[in-house]
């Protein structure tokens, strides 16, 4: 009883002397605890310490108090770091930590965002804020939660800026790239639209230039695009892989190709090498080859090229007219008569010589027989040396055009695989 009641007294000694000491201080306690913080309601047997730069305070027993040591308030602190904080985004966000660990609320907010006024794509900072990326755009958590599953996320920032890109790109094109593309302003431009990082200008790059008729345009498009890159680049890449008939158009779009981490274009690619678009087929095994072995879902792929390395494909042959036959055919009746009499004379004799007219009734019939153009459908076994080239490249095998030996190497690969990374048991034998 008596050592409580010391502790209390020097407790309410020692909060006393505090009162008068400067506004921060280190307050240590029984069992090794401190607090930092700022007196601001002294009871007698117990204080009131405002933790940060809130409004929250904590209660505490004087006779926890073990001493009081003065230091500068954690604010006080926070406004000599700041003063000589390095202006980049790693260096706030550093700060920002600091604060959050001394309970500055208000302070650790305005850190993390000034370091994203220094870079708006800072991780550490967008997550600390509460914001979550979804299809390259930076959302509060709130506004991912109601966005509509599988589809792309926009917010009204991102719509702005896509119209802007809108704007800029059409005025581009009619001014800067309308003229000769080796001349200075068309150069400029180009340049100006590689170093377009923002996934905002995706959908307008690609609906200003991709279907323009201007190669060189198309090609600066598609180069752009894979610098960008994120799944709406890339799906719109792997439409121009598909479709151009272009040879440095297709360059482009496959070296932008070449490594594109997406989640949509491998969906779309797999679903390619099930489809019966024989194109289509055949340019994504490409695509395939080129990632390489070590890329990501080749597995799965590796057995789709296989179902697909020969395939039954029904052909339309279009047969055009090759004959034509034409017939008049009378449709009525016919009745002679002596239409006149030709008077014939001879020595001691006279005759007559009738000539004979047709009176007609009825009509004449034009027919013609003509074999229209019609379709023939036929089924046909295409062997694909794309796709064989493709599984050869992945696979470092070779079992030509026979699917069974490909299929039956692929399963026993996979078992393998699977032995090699199931745990071991740690026995051993001899």
């Amino acid at each position: 009883m008596k050592r409580q009641i010391w502790r209390l007294a020097v407790g309410a000694a020692l909060v006393a002397a505090w009162s008068a000491a400067a506004s921060g201080d280190i307050i240590y306690l029984s069992g090794g605890t401190t607090v930092e913080g700022e007196l601001v309601q002294n009871r007698g047997t117990e204080i009131v310490v405002k933790i940060g730069s809130g409004p929250g305070t904590m209660t505490i027993p004087a006779a926890q108090v073990e001493k009081i040591v003065a230091a500068p308030s954690p604010l006080e602190q926070y406004r000599t770091k700041a003063a000589a904080v390095e202006q980049t985004a790693a260096a706030h966000v550093e700060l920002a930590k600091w604060c959050a660990s001394k309970h500055l609320t208000t302070e650790t907010q305005a850190e993390y965002e000034r370091a994203l006024a220094l870079d708006g794509e800072n991780g550490a900072a967008r997550a600390a804020l509460g914001f979550v990326k979804r299809d390259g755009v930076w959302l509060t958590r709130q506004s991912a939660a109601k966005a509509p599953e599988g589809q792309p996320v926009r917010d009204e920032k991102f719509v702005a800026r896509q119209k802007d890109w809108q704007k800029k790109f059409e005025k581009l094109d009619r001014e800067a790239l309308s003229g000769w593309f080796m001349d200075d302003a068309a150069q400029a431009a180009r340049k100006e639209i590689a170093a377009i990082r923002d996934p905002a200008a995706v959908g307008p790059l690609a609906t200003v230039f991709l279907d323009q008729k201007d190669v060189n345009k198309r090609v600066m498009a598609a180069e752009a695009l894979g610098t960008i890159g994120g799944d709406e680049a890339g799906l719109d890449l792997y439409k121009v892989w598909l479709h151009d008939d272009d040879h440095d158009v297709l360059a482009a779009a496959r070296k932008a190709l070449a490594g594109m981490q997406s989640t949509k274009l491998s969906a779309a690619m797999k679903a390619a090498l099930s489809g019966s678009d024989g194109q289509a087929l055949v340019r994504t095994a490409e695509l395939l080859a080129d990632a390489g072995p070590s890329a990501s879902g080749t597995s799965d792929s590796v057995l789709r090229l296989i179902n697909s390395l020969v395939t039954q494909e029904t052909r339309t042959i279009r047969h055009e007219t090759t004959q034509s036959q034409r017939s008049w055919i009378m449709d009525g009746t016919q009745q002679a008569y002596v239409s006149s009499l030709t008077p014939v004379v001879a020595q001691g004799a006279v005759g007559f010589a009738p000539t004979i007219g047709v009176l007609q009734t009825g009509s004449v019939l034009d027919v013609k027989a003509t074999v229209e153009p019609w379709n023939e459908h036929v089924t046909q076994t295409v062997p694909h040396p794309e796709v064989l080239d493709s599984l050869r490249r992945l696979t470092g095998q070779d079992f030509s055009y026979d699917i069974g030996a490909w299929r039956t190497w692929y399963w026993a690969h996979v078992a393998q695989q699977a032995a090699k990374a199931a745990p071991s048991d740690g026995t051993g034998g001899n």
